[in-house]
Protein backbone atom coordinates (compact mmCIF):
# COMPACT_ATOMS: atom_id res chain seq x y z
CA UNK A 1 0.00 0.00 0.00
CA UNK A 2 1.31 3.44 -0.85
CA UNK A 3 1.87 6.00 1.88
CA UNK A 4 -1.22 8.20 2.39
CA UNK A 5 -1.08 11.74 1.08
CA UNK A 6 -2.91 14.70 2.59
CA UNK A 7 -5.71 14.20 0.05
CA UNK A 8 -6.11 10.52 0.90
CA UNK A 9 -6.18 11.37 4.62
CA UNK A 10 -9.02 13.83 3.99
CA UNK A 11 -10.81 11.11 2.04
CA UNK A 12 -10.33 8.56 4.81
CA UNK A 13 -11.87 10.91 7.36
CA UNK A 14 -14.84 11.74 5.15
CA UNK A 15 -13.99 15.42 4.58
CA UNK A 16 -14.29 15.09 0.81
CA UNK A 17 -16.00 11.76 0.17
CA UNK A 18 -19.75 11.79 -0.20
CA UNK A 19 -20.04 15.06 -2.09
CA UNK A 20 -22.20 14.71 -5.19
CA UNK A 21 -20.10 14.55 -8.35
CA UNK A 22 -21.12 15.29 -11.93
CA UNK A 23 -21.17 12.32 -14.30
CA UNK A 24 -17.80 11.85 -15.97
CA UNK A 25 -17.33 11.24 -19.68
CA UNK A 26 -16.62 7.57 -20.22
CA UNK A 27 -14.27 6.08 -22.81
CA UNK A 28 -14.00 2.40 -23.62
CA UNK A 29 -10.97 0.95 -21.86
CA UNK A 30 -11.01 -2.76 -22.69
CA UNK A 31 -13.11 -5.16 -24.72
CA UNK A 32 -12.98 -8.95 -24.71
CA UNK A 33 -11.43 -10.35 -27.86
CA UNK A 34 -14.26 -12.88 -27.89
CA UNK A 35 -16.33 -15.00 -25.55
CA UNK A 36 -14.92 -18.54 -25.82
CA UNK A 37 -17.29 -21.31 -26.83
CA UNK A 38 -16.73 -22.90 -23.42
CA UNK A 39 -18.51 -19.98 -21.72
CA UNK A 40 -22.32 -19.95 -21.67
CA UNK A 41 -24.62 -17.01 -20.92
CA UNK A 42 -27.03 -17.73 -18.05
CA UNK A 43 -28.71 -14.43 -17.25
CA UNK A 44 -28.24 -10.70 -17.03
CA UNK A 45 -27.04 -9.29 -13.73
CA UNK A 46 -29.81 -7.82 -11.57
CA UNK A 47 -29.62 -4.57 -9.66
CA UNK A 48 -29.20 -6.47 -6.38
CA UNK A 49 -26.29 -8.67 -7.47
CA UNK A 50 -23.16 -7.67 -5.58
CA UNK A 51 -19.95 -7.65 -7.60
CA UNK A 52 -16.44 -7.68 -6.19
CA UNK A 53 -14.03 -5.84 -8.49
CA UNK A 54 -10.35 -5.06 -8.26
CA UNK A 55 -9.04 -1.84 -9.73
CA UNK A 56 -5.38 -2.10 -10.72
CA UNK A 57 -3.65 1.27 -10.59
CA UNK A 58 -1.16 1.87 -13.39
CA UNK A 59 2.35 1.08 -12.17
CA UNK A 60 4.27 3.63 -14.29
CA UNK A 61 7.23 1.25 -14.27
CA UNK A 62 9.80 0.21 -16.86
CA UNK A 63 12.53 -2.25 -15.89
CA UNK A 64 15.52 -2.42 -18.21
CA UNK A 65 15.29 -5.80 -19.94
CA UNK A 66 19.05 -5.91 -20.44
CA UNK A 67 19.54 -5.70 -16.68
CA UNK A 68 17.45 -8.87 -16.29
CA UNK A 69 19.11 -10.76 -19.12
CA UNK A 70 22.60 -9.95 -17.83
CA UNK A 71 21.92 -12.08 -14.74
CA UNK A 72 20.88 -14.98 -16.99
CA UNK A 73 23.79 -14.78 -19.44
CA UNK A 74 26.74 -17.02 -18.51
CA UNK A 75 29.06 -14.62 -20.36
CA UNK A 76 27.99 -11.64 -18.26
CA UNK A 77 29.85 -10.54 -15.10
CA UNK A 78 26.40 -10.26 -13.46
CA UNK A 79 25.50 -13.89 -14.19
CA UNK A 80 24.13 -15.63 -11.12
CA UNK A 81 24.12 -12.44 -9.03
CA UNK A 82 20.44 -12.61 -8.25
CA UNK A 83 18.49 -10.15 -6.14
CA UNK A 84 16.89 -10.62 -2.75
CA UNK A 85 13.39 -9.33 -2.04
CA UNK A 86 14.60 -5.99 -0.69
CA UNK A 87 17.03 -5.51 -3.57
CA UNK A 88 14.29 -6.28 -6.08
CA UNK A 89 11.93 -3.81 -4.42
CA UNK A 90 14.66 -1.17 -4.56
CA UNK A 91 15.20 -1.83 -8.27
CA UNK A 92 11.47 -1.69 -8.98
CA UNK A 93 11.24 1.59 -7.06
CA UNK A 94 14.11 3.02 -9.10
CA UNK A 95 12.34 1.86 -12.27
CA UNK A 96 9.06 3.51 -11.31
CA UNK A 97 8.02 7.09 -11.85
CA UNK A 98 7.11 7.59 -8.19
CA UNK A 99 5.35 10.90 -8.67
CA UNK A 100 3.23 9.56 -11.53
CA UNK A 101 2.41 6.41 -9.59
CA UNK A 102 1.40 8.35 -6.48
CA UNK A 103 -0.67 10.78 -8.54
CA UNK A 104 -2.53 7.90 -10.20
CA UNK A 105 -3.06 6.20 -6.84
CA UNK A 106 -4.53 9.38 -5.31
CA UNK A 107 -6.78 10.07 -8.31
CA UNK A 108 -8.22 6.56 -8.32
CA UNK A 109 -8.72 6.54 -4.56
CA UNK A 110 -10.38 9.96 -4.67
CA UNK A 111 -12.69 8.84 -7.48
CA UNK A 112 -13.77 5.73 -5.56
CA UNK A 113 -14.63 7.78 -2.48
CA UNK A 114 -16.50 10.33 -4.58
CA UNK A 115 -18.79 7.54 -5.72
CA UNK A 116 -19.58 6.69 -2.06
CA UNK A 117 -18.03 3.25 -2.51
CA UNK A 118 -16.18 1.71 0.46
CA UNK A 119 -12.78 0.19 -0.27
CA UNK A 120 -12.88 -3.38 1.06
CA UNK A 121 -9.20 -4.14 0.52
CA UNK A 122 -5.98 -2.49 -0.62
CA UNK A 123 -2.93 -4.19 -2.06
CA UNK A 124 0.24 -2.99 -3.75
CA UNK A 125 -1.64 -3.21 -7.05
CA UNK A 126 -4.70 -1.17 -6.17
CA UNK A 127 -8.16 -1.36 -4.62
CA UNK A 128 -10.91 -3.92 -4.16
CA UNK A 129 -14.51 -2.72 -4.05
CA UNK A 130 -17.92 -4.36 -3.67
CA UNK A 131 -20.78 -2.71 -5.50
CA UNK A 132 -24.31 -3.58 -6.69
CA UNK A 133 -24.29 -4.59 -10.35
CA UNK A 134 -26.44 -1.58 -11.25
CA UNK A 135 -23.85 0.81 -9.81
CA UNK A 136 -20.98 -1.08 -11.48
CA UNK A 137 -22.74 -0.81 -14.84
CA UNK A 138 -23.19 2.92 -14.35
CA UNK A 139 -19.60 3.49 -13.20
CA UNK A 140 -18.00 1.50 -16.00
CA UNK A 141 -20.49 1.89 -18.82
CA UNK A 142 -20.82 -1.88 -18.87
CA UNK A 143 -23.47 -4.57 -19.09
CA UNK A 144 -22.73 -7.41 -16.66
CA UNK A 145 -24.14 -10.89 -17.15
CA UNK A 146 -23.65 -14.25 -15.48
CA UNK A 147 -21.97 -17.12 -17.31
CA UNK A 148 -21.11 -20.71 -16.61
CA UNK A 149 -18.12 -22.47 -18.11
CA UNK A 150 -17.62 -26.02 -19.33
CA UNK A 151 -16.68 -28.17 -16.36
CA UNK A 152 -17.91 -25.61 -13.80
CA UNK A 153 -21.59 -24.84 -13.24
CA UNK A 154 -21.04 -21.95 -10.82
CA UNK A 155 -22.23 -18.72 -12.46
CA UNK A 156 -19.70 -15.89 -12.65
CA UNK A 157 -20.24 -12.23 -13.58
CA UNK A 158 -18.52 -10.82 -16.65
CA UNK A 159 -18.95 -8.05 -19.20
CA UNK A 160 -17.78 -7.99 -22.79
CA UNK A 161 -16.47 -4.42 -22.46
CA UNK A 162 -16.09 -1.66 -19.92
CA UNK A 163 -15.21 2.02 -19.90
CA UNK A 164 -13.43 4.45 -17.58
CA UNK A 165 -13.81 8.15 -16.92
CA UNK A 166 -11.76 10.05 -19.46
CA UNK A 167 -9.63 11.55 -16.70
CA UNK A 168 -8.66 8.13 -15.32
CA UNK A 169 -7.81 6.14 -18.42
CA UNK A 170 -4.08 6.78 -17.92
CA UNK A 171 -4.27 5.96 -14.20
CA UNK A 172 -6.03 2.57 -14.22
CA UNK A 173 -4.42 -0.46 -15.79
CA UNK A 174 -7.46 -2.74 -15.67
CA UNK A 175 -10.55 -3.69 -13.65
CA UNK A 176 -10.80 -7.39 -12.73
CA UNK A 177 -12.78 -9.57 -13.23
CA UNK A 178 -14.63 -7.91 -16.08
CA UNK A 179 -13.66 -9.07 -19.58
CA UNK A 180 -11.64 -11.99 -18.21
CA UNK A 181 -13.11 -14.96 -20.07
CA UNK A 182 -10.15 -17.21 -19.36
CA UNK A 183 -10.28 -20.50 -21.23
CA UNK A 184 -8.00 -22.69 -19.14
CA UNK A 185 -6.53 -26.03 -20.09
CA UNK A 186 -7.27 -27.14 -16.54
CA UNK A 187 -10.74 -25.68 -16.23
CA UNK A 188 -12.21 -29.04 -17.17
CA UNK A 189 -10.85 -30.95 -14.21
CA UNK A 190 -13.60 -33.45 -13.51
CA UNK A 191 -15.49 -35.97 -15.63
CA UNK A 192 -15.23 -33.92 -18.83
CA UNK A 193 -11.46 -34.26 -18.79
CA UNK A 194 -11.52 -38.03 -19.15
CA UNK A 195 -11.99 -37.98 -22.91
CA UNK A 196 -9.09 -35.58 -23.52
CA UNK A 197 -6.49 -36.21 -20.88
CA UNK A 198 -7.02 -39.88 -20.08
CA UNK A 199 -8.14 -43.03 -21.81
CA UNK A 200 -10.00 -45.99 -20.44
CA UNK A 201 -7.28 -47.94 -18.64
CA UNK A 202 -6.47 -51.55 -19.24
CA UNK A 203 -4.08 -53.66 -17.19
CA UNK A 204 -1.59 -54.54 -16.12
CA UNK A 205 -1.02 -51.36 -14.16
CA UNK A 206 2.73 -51.54 -14.10
CA UNK A 207 5.79 -49.92 -15.63
CA UNK A 208 5.93 -52.38 -18.53
CA UNK A 209 2.88 -50.81 -20.18
CA UNK A 210 2.61 -47.33 -18.66
CA UNK A 211 5.07 -44.59 -17.78
CA UNK A 212 6.52 -44.65 -14.26
CA UNK A 213 9.33 -42.45 -12.91
CA UNK A 214 11.88 -45.21 -13.56
CA UNK A 215 10.96 -45.23 -17.27
CA UNK A 216 11.77 -41.53 -17.47
CA UNK A 217 15.13 -41.98 -15.75
CA UNK A 218 16.06 -44.49 -18.44
CA UNK A 219 14.70 -42.52 -21.39
CA UNK A 220 16.22 -39.16 -20.40
CA UNK A 221 19.30 -40.46 -18.58
CA UNK A 222 18.39 -38.99 -15.20
CA UNK A 223 21.46 -40.40 -13.53
CA UNK A 224 21.42 -38.46 -10.27
CA UNK A 225 19.44 -38.96 -7.06
CA UNK A 226 20.37 -36.62 -4.17
CA UNK A 227 21.54 -38.31 -0.99
CA UNK A 228 21.11 -35.19 1.13
CA UNK A 229 19.11 -31.98 0.91
CA UNK A 230 20.51 -28.63 -0.17
CA UNK A 231 18.97 -25.19 -0.63
CA UNK A 232 17.53 -26.33 -3.99
CA UNK A 233 13.74 -25.94 -3.83
CA UNK A 234 10.77 -26.48 -6.15
CA UNK A 235 7.35 -24.84 -6.10
CA UNK A 236 4.42 -26.54 -7.84
CA UNK A 237 1.44 -24.26 -8.48
CA UNK A 238 -2.02 -25.65 -7.75
CA UNK A 239 -4.73 -23.40 -9.16
CA UNK A 240 -8.47 -23.96 -9.65
CA UNK A 241 -9.00 -25.73 -6.32
CA UNK A 242 -6.85 -28.68 -7.32
CA UNK A 243 -6.04 -30.64 -4.16
CA UNK A 244 -3.41 -33.33 -3.67
CA UNK A 245 -3.73 -36.18 -1.19
CA UNK A 246 -0.66 -37.17 0.84
CA UNK A 247 -1.91 -40.72 1.36
CA UNK A 248 -2.22 -41.43 -2.35
CA UNK A 249 1.17 -39.81 -2.84
CA UNK A 250 2.76 -42.08 -0.23
CA UNK A 251 1.16 -45.15 -1.80
CA UNK A 252 2.37 -44.13 -5.27
CA UNK A 253 5.97 -43.78 -4.11
CA UNK A 254 5.74 -47.04 -2.18
CA UNK A 255 4.82 -48.80 -5.43
CA UNK A 256 6.65 -46.79 -8.08
CA UNK A 257 9.28 -44.67 -6.31
CA UNK A 258 12.83 -44.91 -7.62
CA UNK A 259 14.13 -46.77 -4.52
CA UNK A 260 11.91 -49.68 -5.55
CA UNK A 261 14.12 -49.95 -8.63
CA UNK A 262 17.42 -49.62 -6.82
CA UNK A 263 17.74 -45.85 -7.25
CA UNK A 264 17.93 -43.52 -4.27
CA UNK A 265 17.07 -44.09 -0.64
CA UNK A 266 13.48 -44.45 0.52
CA UNK A 267 14.47 -43.24 4.00
CA UNK A 268 15.58 -39.83 2.69
CA UNK A 269 12.44 -39.09 0.65
CA UNK A 270 11.06 -35.74 1.82
CA UNK A 271 7.33 -35.20 2.19
CA UNK A 272 6.09 -32.29 0.12
CA UNK A 273 4.81 -29.21 1.93
CA UNK A 274 1.52 -27.46 1.27
CA UNK A 275 1.30 -23.67 1.58
CA UNK A 276 -2.04 -21.87 1.27
CA UNK A 277 -1.66 -18.46 -0.37
CA UNK A 278 -4.10 -15.60 0.03
CA UNK A 279 -6.88 -17.47 1.78
CA UNK A 280 -6.79 -20.73 -0.14
CA UNK A 281 -8.02 -23.95 1.44
CA UNK A 282 -6.20 -27.28 1.46
CA UNK A 283 -8.53 -30.27 1.29
CA UNK A 284 -5.93 -33.00 1.76
CA UNK A 285 -8.10 -36.11 1.55
CA UNK A 286 -8.68 -38.93 -0.90
CA UNK A 287 -12.23 -37.89 -1.76
CA UNK A 288 -11.12 -34.31 -2.59
CA UNK A 289 -7.97 -35.23 -4.52
CA UNK A 290 -7.79 -34.39 -8.22
CA UNK A 291 -5.80 -36.36 -10.76
CA UNK A 292 -4.02 -33.24 -12.04
CA UNK A 293 -2.69 -32.37 -8.59
CA UNK A 294 -1.63 -35.95 -7.95
CA UNK A 295 0.15 -36.07 -11.29
CA UNK A 296 2.11 -32.92 -10.44
CA UNK A 297 3.19 -34.11 -7.02
CA UNK A 298 3.83 -37.77 -7.79
CA UNK A 299 5.98 -37.11 -10.86
CA UNK A 300 7.94 -34.17 -9.43
CA UNK A 301 8.86 -35.52 -5.99
CA UNK A 302 9.70 -38.98 -7.33
CA UNK A 303 12.95 -37.48 -8.67
CA UNK A 304 13.78 -34.88 -6.03
CA UNK A 305 14.20 -37.24 -3.06
CA UNK A 306 15.26 -35.24 0.02
CA UNK A 307 14.93 -31.82 -1.68
CA UNK A 308 12.30 -29.30 -0.60
CA UNK A 309 9.12 -29.37 -2.72
CA UNK A 310 6.11 -27.18 -1.92
CA UNK A 311 2.63 -27.37 -3.38
CA UNK A 312 1.42 -23.77 -3.41
CA UNK A 313 -2.35 -23.35 -3.39
CA UNK A 314 -3.10 -19.73 -4.35
CA UNK A 315 -6.55 -18.49 -3.44
CA UNK A 316 -8.44 -15.35 -4.35
CA UNK A 317 -9.69 -14.58 -0.84
CA UNK A 318 -11.24 -12.36 0.25
CA UNK A 319 -13.06 -13.90 -2.69
CA UNK A 320 -16.69 -13.90 -3.78
CA UNK A 321 -18.19 -16.96 -5.43
CA UNK A 322 -17.83 -15.47 -8.91
CA UNK A 323 -14.03 -15.55 -8.71
CA UNK A 324 -13.46 -19.13 -7.66
CA UNK A 325 -12.59 -20.43 -11.13
CA UNK A 326 -9.83 -18.00 -12.05
CA UNK A 327 -6.14 -18.76 -11.89
CA UNK A 328 -4.86 -16.13 -9.43
CA UNK A 329 -1.54 -15.73 -11.26
CA UNK A 330 -0.82 -12.30 -9.80
CA UNK A 331 -1.54 -13.36 -6.22
CA UNK A 332 0.77 -16.36 -6.55
CA UNK A 333 3.59 -14.44 -8.23
CA UNK A 334 3.43 -11.52 -5.78
CA UNK A 335 3.61 -14.03 -2.92
CA UNK A 336 6.72 -15.65 -4.37
CA UNK A 337 8.42 -12.33 -5.10
CA UNK A 338 8.02 -11.26 -1.47
CA UNK A 339 9.68 -14.38 -0.05
CA UNK A 340 13.08 -14.04 1.63
CA UNK A 341 15.99 -15.74 -0.09
CA UNK A 342 15.97 -18.66 2.36
CA UNK A 343 12.39 -19.53 1.42
CA UNK A 344 12.45 -18.72 -2.30
CA UNK A 345 12.01 -21.75 -4.58
CA UNK A 346 14.49 -21.55 -7.43
CA UNK A 347 12.22 -23.56 -9.74
CA UNK A 348 8.49 -23.10 -10.37
CA UNK A 349 6.25 -25.57 -12.21
CA UNK A 350 2.94 -24.32 -13.65
CA UNK A 351 0.66 -26.73 -15.50
CA UNK A 352 -2.07 -24.17 -16.24
CA UNK A 353 -2.51 -22.40 -19.55
CA UNK A 354 -5.22 -20.25 -21.13
CA UNK A 355 -5.90 -19.21 -24.70
CA UNK A 356 -3.85 -16.05 -25.07
CA UNK A 357 -6.70 -14.10 -26.63
CA UNK A 358 -8.95 -14.93 -23.65
CA UNK A 359 -6.53 -13.10 -21.34
CA UNK A 360 -6.72 -9.30 -21.63
CA UNK A 361 -3.41 -7.82 -22.74
CA UNK A 362 -3.21 -5.52 -19.71
CA UNK A 363 -3.49 -8.50 -17.35
CA UNK A 364 -1.10 -10.63 -19.41
CA UNK A 365 1.49 -7.85 -19.32
CA UNK A 366 1.38 -7.60 -15.55
CA UNK A 367 1.72 -11.37 -15.17
CA UNK A 368 4.58 -11.55 -17.67
CA UNK A 369 6.34 -8.63 -15.95
CA UNK A 370 6.28 -10.59 -12.71
CA UNK A 371 7.85 -13.58 -14.40
CA UNK A 372 10.68 -11.24 -15.40
CA UNK A 373 11.03 -10.16 -11.78
CA UNK A 374 11.34 -13.82 -10.81
CA UNK A 375 14.19 -14.03 -13.32
CA UNK A 376 15.93 -11.26 -11.37
CA UNK A 377 15.55 -13.38 -8.25
CA UNK A 378 17.12 -16.40 -9.96
CA UNK A 379 13.97 -18.47 -10.50
CA UNK A 380 13.43 -20.88 -13.40
CA UNK A 381 9.75 -20.99 -14.39
CA UNK A 382 8.46 -24.01 -16.33
CA UNK A 383 5.00 -23.67 -17.92
CA UNK A 384 2.91 -26.23 -19.82
CA UNK A 385 2.24 -25.21 -23.42
CA UNK A 386 -1.35 -26.52 -23.57
CA UNK A 387 -3.13 -29.53 -25.01
CA UNK A 388 -4.91 -28.70 -28.27
CA UNK A 389 -2.14 -28.14 -30.82
CA UNK A 390 -2.50 -24.90 -32.77
CA UNK A 391 -6.08 -24.63 -31.50
CA UNK A 392 -4.85 -23.45 -28.07
CA UNK A 393 -6.06 -25.04 -24.88
CA UNK A 394 -9.24 -26.58 -26.18
CA UNK A 395 -10.34 -27.87 -29.56
CA UNK A 396 -11.83 -24.86 -31.31
CA UNK A 397 -12.74 -23.32 -34.65
CA UNK A 398 -9.50 -21.26 -34.64
CA UNK A 399 -11.10 -17.82 -34.82
CA UNK A 400 -9.21 -14.69 -33.82
CA UNK A 401 -10.64 -11.58 -32.11
CA UNK A 402 -12.14 -10.24 -35.34
CA UNK A 403 -13.45 -13.59 -36.51
CA UNK A 404 -10.42 -14.18 -38.71
CA UNK A 405 -9.02 -17.66 -39.27
CA UNK A 406 -5.83 -18.04 -37.26
CA UNK A 407 -3.90 -20.35 -34.96
CA UNK A 408 -4.55 -19.71 -31.26
CA UNK A 409 -1.50 -19.17 -29.02
CA UNK A 410 -1.60 -19.88 -25.28
CA UNK A 411 -0.67 -17.90 -22.17
CA UNK A 412 1.42 -17.81 -19.97
CA UNK A 413 3.24 -20.20 -22.30
CA UNK A 414 3.74 -17.27 -24.70
CA UNK A 415 5.44 -15.05 -22.11
CA UNK A 416 9.15 -14.66 -23.02
CA UNK A 417 10.24 -14.97 -19.36
CA UNK A 418 9.11 -18.56 -18.88
CA UNK A 419 10.41 -21.85 -20.28
CA UNK A 420 7.51 -23.52 -22.06
CA UNK A 421 7.24 -27.31 -22.07
CA UNK A 422 5.54 -29.35 -24.78
CA UNK A 423 4.86 -33.09 -24.97
CA UNK A 424 6.28 -35.92 -27.06
CA UNK A 425 4.89 -39.33 -27.95
CA UNK A 426 6.16 -42.72 -26.88
CA UNK A 427 7.85 -43.05 -30.28
CA UNK A 428 9.63 -39.68 -29.94
CA UNK A 429 7.50 -37.60 -32.22
CA UNK A 430 5.83 -34.35 -31.26
CA UNK A 431 2.50 -35.21 -29.61
CA UNK A 432 -0.37 -34.01 -31.77
CA UNK A 433 -2.11 -32.41 -28.80
CA UNK A 434 0.88 -30.35 -27.64
CA UNK A 435 0.31 -26.62 -28.14
CA UNK A 436 2.90 -24.69 -30.09
CA UNK A 437 3.21 -21.60 -32.23
CA UNK A 438 3.80 -17.89 -31.92
CA UNK A 439 2.44 -15.19 -29.60
CA UNK A 440 0.20 -12.39 -30.78
CA UNK A 441 1.03 -10.39 -27.63
CA UNK A 442 4.79 -10.69 -27.12
CA UNK A 443 7.55 -10.00 -29.62
CA UNK A 444 10.25 -12.51 -30.41
CA UNK A 445 13.08 -12.25 -27.86
CA UNK A 446 16.67 -11.89 -29.03
CA UNK A 447 17.78 -15.21 -27.56
CA UNK A 448 15.57 -17.20 -29.96
CA UNK A 449 15.62 -15.08 -33.12
CA UNK A 450 18.29 -17.12 -34.88
CA UNK A 451 16.64 -20.44 -34.03
CA UNK A 452 13.22 -19.26 -35.18
CA UNK A 453 14.57 -17.68 -38.36
CA UNK A 454 16.29 -20.93 -39.28
CA UNK A 455 13.06 -22.86 -38.73
CA UNK A 456 10.91 -20.48 -40.75
CA UNK A 457 13.41 -20.53 -43.62
CA UNK A 458 13.80 -24.31 -43.58
CA UNK A 459 10.77 -25.13 -45.68
CA UNK A 460 9.97 -27.74 -43.00
CA UNK A 461 7.42 -25.88 -40.90
CA UNK A 462 4.51 -27.91 -42.25
CA UNK A 463 2.65 -24.66 -43.00
CA UNK A 464 1.86 -23.62 -46.60
CA UNK A 465 3.34 -20.42 -47.98
CA UNK A 466 -0.08 -18.75 -48.00
CA UNK A 467 -1.80 -20.34 -44.99
CA UNK A 468 -5.55 -20.29 -44.58
CA UNK A 469 -5.02 -20.06 -40.82
CA UNK A 470 -2.68 -17.18 -40.03
CA UNK A 471 0.01 -16.92 -37.38
CA UNK A 472 2.36 -14.18 -36.18
CA UNK A 473 5.83 -15.25 -37.32
CA UNK A 474 7.43 -12.29 -35.49
CA UNK A 475 5.98 -13.32 -32.11
CA UNK A 476 7.62 -15.23 -29.28
CA UNK A 477 7.85 -18.84 -30.43
CA UNK A 478 7.12 -21.82 -28.18
CA UNK A 479 7.51 -24.47 -26.81
CA UNK A 480 11.12 -24.21 -25.70
CA UNK A 481 11.56 -27.88 -24.74
CA UNK A 482 9.50 -31.05 -24.76
CA UNK A 483 9.28 -34.38 -22.95
CA UNK A 484 7.23 -37.55 -23.10
CA UNK A 485 3.68 -36.64 -22.06
CA UNK A 486 1.58 -39.76 -22.58
CA UNK A 487 0.48 -42.75 -20.48
CA UNK A 488 1.71 -41.50 -17.10
CA UNK A 489 0.47 -43.88 -14.41
CA UNK A 490 -1.11 -41.78 -11.63
CA UNK A 491 -2.57 -42.88 -8.30
CA UNK A 492 -5.65 -40.83 -7.46
CA UNK A 493 -8.45 -41.58 -4.98
CA UNK A 494 -6.97 -45.02 -4.50
CA UNK A 495 -7.06 -45.95 -8.20
CA UNK A 496 -4.32 -46.14 -10.81
CA UNK A 497 -5.20 -44.19 -13.93
CA UNK A 498 -3.17 -43.29 -17.04
CA UNK A 499 -2.99 -39.59 -17.86
CA UNK A 500 -1.40 -37.48 -20.55
CA UNK A 501 -0.73 -33.88 -21.44
CA UNK A 502 1.82 -31.12 -21.17
CA UNK A 503 0.92 -31.02 -17.48
CA UNK A 504 2.59 -34.44 -17.29
CA UNK A 505 5.84 -33.40 -18.96
CA UNK A 506 6.15 -30.04 -17.19
CA UNK A 507 6.69 -31.15 -13.56
CA UNK A 508 9.26 -33.71 -14.71
CA UNK A 509 11.31 -31.07 -16.53
CA UNK A 510 10.96 -28.86 -13.43
CA UNK A 511 12.30 -31.70 -11.27
CA UNK A 512 15.27 -32.12 -13.63
CA UNK A 513 16.17 -28.43 -13.27
CA UNK A 514 15.79 -28.74 -9.48
CA UNK A 515 18.31 -31.60 -9.54
CA UNK A 516 20.77 -29.60 -11.64
CA UNK A 517 20.46 -26.72 -9.16
CA UNK A 518 21.16 -29.13 -6.32
CA UNK A 519 24.39 -30.27 -7.96
CA UNK A 520 25.43 -26.69 -8.69
CA UNK A 521 24.71 -25.47 -5.16
CA UNK A 522 26.72 -28.32 -3.67
CA UNK A 523 29.62 -27.21 -5.88
CA UNK A 524 29.29 -23.57 -4.82
CA UNK A 525 27.76 -22.48 -8.12
CA UNK A 526 24.68 -20.24 -8.50
CA UNK A 527 21.36 -21.78 -9.50
CA UNK A 528 20.47 -21.70 -13.19
CA UNK A 529 17.86 -18.94 -12.95
CA UNK A 530 16.04 -17.85 -16.11
CA UNK A 531 16.85 -20.71 -18.47
CA UNK A 532 16.15 -19.63 -22.02
CA UNK A 533 19.28 -17.63 -22.96
CA UNK A 534 21.34 -20.56 -21.69
CA UNK A 535 19.28 -23.28 -23.38
CA UNK A 536 19.26 -21.53 -26.76
CA UNK A 537 23.03 -20.96 -26.68
CA UNK A 538 24.57 -23.06 -29.46
CA UNK A 539 26.65 -25.37 -27.28
CA UNK A 540 23.69 -26.32 -25.05
CA UNK A 541 21.04 -26.35 -27.80
CA UNK A 542 23.12 -28.68 -29.95
CA UNK A 543 24.49 -31.00 -27.27
CA UNK A 544 22.00 -31.00 -24.39
CA UNK A 545 18.83 -32.33 -26.02
CA UNK A 546 17.36 -35.32 -27.75
CA UNK A 547 16.09 -33.74 -30.95
CA UNK A 548 12.47 -34.42 -31.89
CA UNK A 549 12.14 -34.43 -35.69
CA UNK A 550 8.92 -36.30 -36.44
CA UNK A 551 5.21 -35.46 -36.83
CA UNK A 552 3.02 -32.37 -36.81
CA UNK A 553 0.98 -31.00 -33.97
CA UNK A 554 -2.77 -30.70 -34.50
CA UNK A 555 -3.85 -27.99 -36.91
CA UNK A 556 -7.16 -26.31 -37.64
CA UNK A 557 -9.99 -27.05 -40.01
CA UNK A 558 -13.28 -25.77 -41.32
CA UNK A 559 -15.85 -27.44 -43.50
CA UNK A 560 -13.86 -26.39 -46.57
CA UNK A 561 -10.27 -26.11 -45.38
CA UNK A 562 -7.85 -28.25 -43.44
CA UNK A 563 -4.40 -27.14 -42.37
CA UNK A 564 -1.90 -29.19 -40.39
CA UNK A 565 -0.12 -27.68 -37.43
CA UNK A 566 3.59 -26.98 -37.09
CA UNK A 567 6.01 -29.76 -37.95
CA UNK A 568 8.88 -31.03 -35.86
CA UNK A 569 12.25 -30.91 -37.60
CA UNK A 570 15.97 -30.68 -36.86
CA UNK A 571 16.79 -28.01 -34.29
CA UNK A 572 14.21 -25.70 -32.73
CA UNK A 573 10.67 -25.95 -34.08
CA UNK A 574 7.22 -24.79 -33.04
CA UNK A 575 6.12 -28.37 -32.34
CA UNK A 576 8.82 -29.60 -29.95
CA UNK A 577 11.09 -26.63 -29.21
CA UNK A 578 14.75 -27.54 -28.83
CA UNK A 579 13.82 -31.16 -28.13
CA UNK A 580 13.78 -33.27 -24.98
CA UNK A 581 16.35 -32.45 -22.28
CA UNK A 582 18.92 -35.20 -21.78
CA UNK A 583 19.76 -34.94 -18.10
CA UNK A 584 23.18 -36.57 -18.26
CA UNK A 585 24.24 -34.29 -21.12
CA UNK A 586 22.92 -31.17 -19.38
CA UNK A 587 24.62 -32.23 -16.17
CA UNK A 588 27.93 -32.39 -17.99
CA UNK A 589 27.37 -29.06 -19.72
CA UNK A 590 25.92 -27.07 -16.83
CA UNK A 591 27.46 -28.40 -13.63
Amino acid sequence: MLAPTLVSLFLATGLVAGLPQPAAELVEHERAALVPNSWHLVRSATADDILTLRIAVKEHRKVDENHILARSDPNSPLYGKYLGADELNALLADSTSTDARQASWDKVERWIHQQNIPITRESSRGFEIQVPASQAESLFGAKFSYYTRDGDNKPVARTEAYSLPLGLRDDIDFVYPTIHFFDSARSRVAESKVERRQHFPTGPFDCSKYVCPVNLTEKYHIDYVPETASASKLSVAGFLEQYADHEDWKSFLAQFGLPKFGLGNEATQATYNVVNVNGAENKDSADQAQIEAQLDMEFSTAFTGPLNVTYHLPGNKPRPIEQNNQEPYLEYLDYLLALPEADMPQVVSISYTDDEQSVPLSYANQVCDRFSYLALRGVSVLVASGDAGTQGTTFSDCKGPDGENRFIPTFPASCPWVTTVGAATNWDGAAGYTAGGFSNYFTQPAWQKDAVAKYLASGETGIPENPYFAYNASGRGYPDVTLLGSDYLVLNQGRLTPSKGTSASTPVVAAMITLLNDIRLKKGMPVLGFLNPLLYAADVAEAGFQDITQSNINGCSTRDHQQAGFKATTGWDAASGLGAPDFAKLRKLLT
